[in-house]
């Protein structure tokens, strides 16, 4: 849902979780997930 949010790749997402540039939790091995805040903290420090 970010990666459509942001009108980039799935991947591209997941690496910036992996890489610690977005925060998130995992559940289970494949699926991430990120808190609304962290997303908004995200996007207003990304502009």
């Amino acid at each position: 849902m970010i990666a459509e949010r942001w009108g980039c790749h799935a991947k591209t997402v997941r690496n910036m979780l992996n890489d610690g540039e977005l925060k998130g939790f995992r559940v289970g091995q494949k699926l991430w997930r990120v808190r609304v805040e962290h997303l908004d903290e995200y996007e207003l420090g990304a502009s």
